[in-house]
């Protein structure tokens, strides 16, 4: 489930977001991560009892594994799963050249 989580909402979903607030609204994407840091911290804080659920999920790690779903379609359903190695953005969201009020 972790990895699913990682995969589906950070390498995907938010990834494409944190592309389009760059692109479209000038947020520097190492700001975007920060903030989407910020608010993982923050529900952390506000919510101790899942510290420890939050924990497991690793979100900080500086590699995540990702599913080629391109692969799985190509090769059919007998394809065996492919997963690759992404480096992950917010891995670094907390470190303080990150962490700059940005003022489009």
């Amino acid at each position: 489930l972790r990895e699913l989580v990682m995969d589906t909402l950070f390498v995907f979903h938010l990834s494409e977001l944190a592309l389009l607030m760059e692109r479209y609204y000038r947020l520097p994407e190492a700001i975007f991560w920060s903030h989407v840091n910020d608010c993982l911290a923050g529900y952390a804080q506000a919510h101790p009892e899942l510290c420890d659920r939050l924990a497991c999920l690793d979100y900080q790690r500086p590699w995540v594994a990702a599913e080629a779903l391109i692969t799985h379609k190509l090769r059919g359903a007998e394809a065996v799963e492919c997963h690759h190695l992404v480096p992950n953005a917010l891995a670094d969201a907390g470190a303080p050249e990150n962490r700059a009020v940005h003022r489009g």
